[in-house]
């Protein structure tokens, strides 16, 4: 399994990638990618959130995790953060664990 870090992924990621993944995701979306149900939950404490979003296309599988908790901001640390786990087509395990907070906000 390879683990990208919330620094690798901020380091890696520019602007001009990520629009270019979200259009090639609205791309295979329009073209029979499918997108589950969206969980919503929320922490002990119901002004925390979280979010699990998973979808599938031809070539990838993966499951986005994200969370946001409002009090952060008074601890001086990011509200907003995320994971992303892509699937191993073949066996079904985790191919790649991707913590991308800052790139996704």
């Amino acid at each position: 399994m390879r683990f990208v870090s919330e620094a690798e992924s901020a380091a890696l990621i520019s602007e001009k990638l990520a629009f270019t993944a979200v259009r090639e995701a609205l791309i295979a979306a329009a073209e029979g990618a499918d997108s589950f149900a969206t969980v919503l939950g929320h922490g002990s404490d119901s002004e925390n959130r979280f979010t699990v979003k998973s979808a599938a296309s031809r070539e990838l599988a993966g499951v986005k995790i994200g969370s946001y908790w409002p009090g952060n901001a008074d601890l001086g640390i990011p509200r907003h953060n995320s994971i992303v786990l892509l699937f191993d087509r073949t066996v079904g395990r985790i191919a790649a664990m991707v913590e991308a907070g800052t790139v996704n906000v």
